[in-house]
């Protein structure tokens, strides 16, 4: 142990001295902290730290020791610019990965170059409210090779929605040998908490020193389910029920239960010399369960013939994720590099509920439903051109970079059982304070999409661009692109990006780039239909309608069609490398929007309920749709550091250390509508702004160690996440402001043979929690902790692992 303590002392002292490099980013070999790169750029010689761009790249060992099984978990460990937050049930089941404390589709993802398709979900709560996200977890962790993070504006460079960065994830291109890997972990609170996951990938020579590897990952997941601590009164006042009532029974879903598996297979054929043709092509299936909202004997949507004592809906939410990309490169010295694509991606979600009931038809009701079904696909053709071209006393070529592409979208809808929506004409509740009143409609739990609801929107996106890239001098590089592209549905829009880099001396750098963006509205959100419930007083729901843009509703409540997101992103940075085996970064950012496109505050009032009677819903009492309501503006810093020690005999020690922090404000809100404004309501309130201001994050610090020694490997890692605050929608006095959180993972490995190798782990080692929420922040008293909470509530996750590699 003193040995120990002795060599961390002194390397901390020096990894402070000298700060770092790109996270995690120490080279699995030991050679360099350095590595090439191929995102944003478009020459074959850049590195992480010669990059005019601050990108982390994260290696596949990194993923697979975090103990997560799934790629947006581990990058939550991993990178301190990403958040990820683990509380909170989205219906839609895919949770809202971000950088820079941007929103969740503000990130561009590219799965060997090419553009992911969304899901088909819009998060319609919580921290990336609004958004249509790309779902990670649809990739296999043991197909991956590495992970390249660009923290920088792109939409120059690769299109719409890459305005906080890129995301890019390489997979691995093995032609002999494989690896199977399988782990099991258990949650430290509650039962019924055992996670199982099974991984591995093979890969396959190919003529023409080609390649075909095969991945696959199976996986089930657990996750404890919490107690209500306050669930207030549940039966009607005198009834004698309410004195001996067991409540132990009633739980709130925070995460929710998965089973699952991925595949997918990355292929390559060498054609000749100047010809090679590729392929990737994926599936992936899942199931997600999670407990809602525990319906009361006295609800309103309850027929307590069927359940007197009320009853504890759950959501089962099924998805399908399927990818097939091809395509051909050719190169030729004198030509240059072509490279034509095609690329296809579909995600289906369907939610469904059991038990549940509708009010409306009373003891007839059916007790499960068919609630929705959504669909997001995406035809992407791409052609693209390299070639570097010697010009007269420069230092290296220029590198010319240009392209065409095309897009089709398509998302589309289809309305869930009739039971799930219907609002049965002289129904009555039958007993309680509000007999003779109309019952709630609709499934409770989750309410069907109605044929109302159902929307089918496409459009189609053609673009071009033109980049050019060079080393004029050896201690100075310079860059620009310049893009332009027509939607079919809001016309043009152009963007363009200069970026530089100097060397002052051979260990210190300064780089710079500015950048104008754009993200275009997402089909999603241009056909958000929704039918819902939220919290009323006490403990009884509201009915809630999301409205399409185009509708009549909508336009009545002063929504426009809506238009792109534009921005302009300006970034200044430092490179230091001392020595050899040491490297820092520090980079500096201010990234404007305007016109981003945000989802409505939930609007209520006789107004808003006249409007939806008129439209169809005459139940229905709150509604929201999308506008480009507001101009922010986000400055930031991100720091990132590595220092790698050779102890000889005692092994090799690689530190890490990084700290990003970002703060958004709103600097301007659309004008009211007349129709709101004329009725004393607002489009965007207090919470709708908090949820951009104060839901994530405020900084995040990622300390680690790793420590290679013999047959032994030891890998710990602490992450530090800054408060946060909820806003309360209309009273101050209960927003909450929530501590900052200590997390500290470790993994410990130990080489059994050249082919078995086993791992021992926890994460939250420590067993540490977020603060739990006030009792008025609670959603009708059952919710203990903040969906915004970026490392979750289910406390220590014990594991372990075995790995066989052949």
């Amino acid at each position: 142990m003193h040995f120990y303590k002795k060599v961390i002392y002194q390397a901390v002292l020096a990894s402070l001295a000298v700060m770092e490099s790109s996270v995690l980013l120490a080279d699995e070999a030991g050679e360099s902290l350095d590595s090439i790169v191929v995102l944003g750029t478009a020459r074959k010689d850049q590195t992480v730290l010669t990059s005019a761009a601050p990108i982390d790249v994260i290696t596949s060992q990194s993923l697979q020791k975090t103990g997560a099984a799934r790629l947006d978990q581990a990058l939550q460990q991993l990178s301190p610019s990403f958040n990820f937050p683990q509380g909170g049930y989205v219906n839609n089941g895919v949770k809202s990965a971000t950088l820079r404390g941007l929103a969740p589709d503000q990130v561009l993802v590219l799965v060997n170059g090419k553009r992911r398709h969304a899901s088909a979900g819009v998060n319609t709560s919580g921290f990336g409210r609004g958004a249509q996200p790309v779902d990670l977890s649809t990739i296999p962790i043991s197909a991956i090779d590495h992970v390249e993070i660009l923290r920088d504006g792109a939409s120059a460079q690769y299109g719409s929605d890459a305005i906080a960065g890129v995301i890019n994830i390489v997979l691995k291109e093995a032609k002999e040998g494989g690896s199977v890997s399988a782990q099991t972990g258990v949650f430290k609170a509650g039962n019924q908490s055992l996670n199982g996951n099974l991984n591995g990938w093979y890969g396959f020579e190919l003529p023409g020193d080609g390649f075909l590897t095969l991945s696959f990952d199976l996986y089930r997941e657990r996750h404890p389910e919490s107690g209500v601590d306050d669930p207030r009164q549940w039966y009607f006042s005198g009834d004698a029920r309410e004195a001996t009532a067991d409540k132990s029974n009633v739980k709130w879903g925070y995460l929710p239960d998965r089973n699952s598996y991925n595949i997918l297979a990355n292929g390559e054929v060498g054609l000749s010399d100047r010809v090679r043709t590729y392929s990737t092509l994926s599936f992936s299936h899942s199931v997600n369960w999670a407990a809602e909202n525990f319906i009361t004997p006295r609800d309103n949507g309850n027929v307590r013939q069927l359940y007197p004592d009320g009853f504890q809906p759950k959501g089962r939410f099924e998805k399908e994720d399927t990818t097939a990309v091809v395509g051909a490169r050719y190169s030729d010295e004198a030509l240059g590099n072509f490279d034509l694509s095609a690329s296809y991606g579909i995600n289906h979600q369907w939610l469904s509920v059991s038990p549940s009931v509708n009010a409306t038809l009373g003891t007839a009701s059916p007790t499960s439903f068919d609630v929705s079904t959504r669909v997001n696909r995406l035809f992407n053709y791409a052609l693209d051109y390299q070639k570097d071209v010697a010009v007269a006393g420069w230092a290296k070529p220029l590198s010319i970079s240009s392209g065409i592409s095309y897009r089709d979208e398509n998302f589309y809808t289809r309305a869930g059982d009739y039971g799930s929506w219907a609002a049965v004409d002289g129904a009555v509740i039958l007993d309680g304070p509000n007999a003779g009143q109309t019952p709630s409609p609709g499934a409770r739990g989750n309410t069907g999409l109605s044929p109302q609801d159902v929307v089918n929107y496409s459009r189609h996106v053609s673009g071009i661009y033109l980049g050019a890239e060079a080393q004029i001098t050896k201690q100075f590089q310079l860059g620009a692109v310049g893009r332009y592209e027509h939607y079919s549905d809001f016309g043009g829009t152009s963007t363009g990006k200069i970026s530089s880099r100097y060397e002052v001396t051979p260990s210190f750098a300064v780089r710079s780039s500015f950048s104008t963006g754009y993200r275009a509205p997402a089909l999603g959100q241009s056909g958000y239909a929704l039918t819902g419930i939220q919290a009323g007083t006490g403990l009884t729901f509201v009915e809630t309608r999301g409205l399409p843009v185009d509708s009549a509703a909508a336009r009545a409540l002063g929504a426009t069609d809506l238009k792109p997101e534009k921005s302009t992103d300006f970034s200044l940075g430092l490179v230091w490398q001392p020595v050899r085996n040491a490297s820092v970064t520090l980079d500096a950012y201010v990234i404007n929007i305007k016109d981003r496109i945000t989802l409505s505050d939930n609007l209520g009032g006789s107004f808003v309920t006249n409007i939806l009677t008129a439209a169809g819903y005459p139940q229905v009492t709150v509604a929201n749709f999308f506008t480009n309501g507001v101009d922010t503006r986000t400055s930031g810093v991100d720091l990132t550091s590595a220092y790698q020690l050779d102890l000889e005999s005692h092994g090799r020690l690689t530190l890490n250390a990084a700290f990003s922090s970002a703060r958004t404000e709103v600097i301007d809100i659309a004008a009211n509508p007349a129709p709101l404004a004329s009725s004393g309501l607002v489009l965007f309130g207090r919470q709708a702004i908090g949820y951009i201001e104060d839901a994530a994050p405020k900084n995040k610090w990622v300390l680690g160690l790793r420590h290679q020694l013999a047959n032994w490997d030891v890998t710990l890692n602490t992450i530090r996440y800054g408060t946060f605050i909820d806003r309360d929608a209309s009273n101050a006095a209960y927003d909450q402001k929530y501590s900052a959180q200590w997390v500290t993972n470790l993994d410990v490995g130990y080489q059994l043979s050249d082919a078995w190798r086993v791992n021992l782990g926890a994460n939250n080692l420590f067993d540490t929690y977020p603060d739990k929420q006030i009792p008025q922040r609670r959603t009708l008293g059952q919710t203990k902790y903040s969906p915004l909470s970026p490392a979750g509530y289910d406390g220590r996750f014990v594991y372990a692992r075995l790995t066989f590699d052949f």
